[in-house]
Formats: structure tokens, C-alpha cells, sequence
């Protein structure tokens, strides 16, 4: 496993009712103070949506370290916030503590209570090049049917067939157990666990893209422990 890049998180807290102080954020002093905060070159008011109104933020970035975080979105809408970096998770959570102190500076609230969501829902997505090849993620018998079944069909006498699997996709179904979600009435839609060949690069390098619905250290950690496994895999 080496060569990560392009890692992008995206994080959305979900708040209760009236937390969000969204009329005060959409004022003009607020929106104009966030803009110059991140050097946002974009800001749109999309259309109302099933009758939620949001503010979108695109294009900006967020220097930590000596480092620039590019801030690929912040949106804001009365009962969530969304942001996505490409950087870490911790580099986003280090923006969304900036965000807050700019709110608070432009228009003299409390933001305590917008460092409390609810619910805080990620997913990671990053570009990897691993030590196997994406066939060997599935079984023997599967690759057979493609190589010879689904093979002699594809070809014709005007071309032959070649066929290779090009990823995996996983679901991944939650149960709310959470008493406090329960009673806001609040779910978790189905995530989306994948392992993709990267477009535009030959297959046998081995080039992958990943994505996930954790943060970056867990979705690195167990891009990890599927590299090791399939490797002790292959040596047997």
C-alpha cells in the first residue's frame, strides 16, 4: 500500500430544531465575513429544496501549519451543516472550529451548541496504489464464469471480448439504536463501501480508488487491513 492521494472527506453534522442559527448566518455581514475567512470565490443560494432553504460556499481553502487545506464546500442549511475538504478528517474538524469562530465574530452569537451535533456522518475517499490485483478480490469460480462463459458471448466475429471486474460496492445498512437520534425522529441512510480501478490507468498497476463512510483514519486503516490480508492471501 502506498502512494495515497486526493484524500477528500466529506462531514455532515445534523442538529436539532433551531440550533442553527440560519437567519442570522444568511445575513450579509456573516455570509461576507465567511467568504473573506476561507478565500471563497463562490457562494450561491440554491433553489428551496422540499422547503429547505441553504447557503453553499465552494472554492475556498484554510492555511494550518504551514499547510493549505482546499475547502471543496461549506453549505449551511437550518438544521445541517456540510463540509468537504481535500484533506484529512482532522484537517476538516480544524475548519469547521474556524467556521464557528468567523460566525461568531461576524455577528456576536454563541456557537457552544454548534459544536454539539447530533449526528456527525462521514465518508473518505482517497486514490491507492495497492498490492493486488482487483480479480483477486473475487473467488475462483466467479472469474472462471467471466473468462469463459461471459467471454465466449461478448466475443463476435467482429471483435473479441475481453472482460474484467472493475470494483467492488458494498452497502452498508444502519439500525438506530441511539435513544437521543430516536427521539428527533432522525435515520442514517445506506452508505456505500467501494474499491474501484482508477480511470485512465492501466489495471495492472494497480491503481485503486477507495471510499468509505468513516473518517480518514479509519478508512485508511482498514484500506490496510485489506491490503495485508490479500497479500498474505496471494503468498499461500
Amino acid at each position: 500500500m502506498k502512494d495515497i492521494t486526493d484524500i477528500t472527506v466529506i462531514q455532515i453534522r445534523l442538529f436539532p430544531v433551531d440550533v442553527i442559527p440560519f437567519n442570522i448566518i444568511s445575513t450579509q455581514s456573516c455570509v461576507q465575513k465567511i467568504k473573506e475567512s476561507f478565500s471563497l470565490t463562490v457562494v450561491e443560494s440554491p433553489p428551496f429544496l422540499d422547503n429547505i432553504n441553504s447557503i453553499m460556499f465552494q472554492k475556498g481553502e484554510f492555511k494550518s501549519n504551514k499547510q493549505i487545506i482546499i475547502i471543496n464546500k461549506i453549505e449551511i442549511e437550518p438544521r445541517r451543516i456540510i463540509l468537504e475538504v481535500t484533506g484529512t478528517s482532522q484537517q476538516a474538524n480544524e475548519v469547521y472550529d474556524s467556521l464557528l469562530i468567523s460566525i461568531s465574530e461576524a455577528v456576536n452569537i454563541e456557537v457552544g451548541r454548534l459544536r454539539q451535533p447530533l449526528l456527525n456522518a462521514e465518508n473518505t475517499r482517497c486514490v491507492v496504489t495497492l498490492d493486488f490485483h482487483i480479480s483477486e478480490l473475487f473467488s475462483k469460480s466467479f472469474m472462471s464464469f467471466l473468462n469463459n462463459d461471459v467471454k465466449n458471448k461478448a466475443s463476435t466475429q467482429l471483435a473479441s471480448g475481453i472482460v474484467e471486474p472493475i470494483g467492488i460496492l458494498t452497502q452498508i445498512s444502519y439500525q438506530i439504536k441511539d435513544e437521543t437520534l430516536i427521539k428527533n425522529a432522525i435515520g442514517m441512510n445506506p452508505k456505500q463501501f467501494t474499491i474501484t480501478p482508477r480511470s485512465g490507468v492501466p489495471i495492472e498497476e494497480k491503481r485503486f480508488v477507495t471510499s468509505s463512510p468513516f473518517d480518514s483514519d479509519t478508512h485508511l486503516g482498514l484500506i490496510k487491513t485489506l491490503n495485508n490480508l490479500m497479500v498474505k492471501k496471494v503468498k499461500k
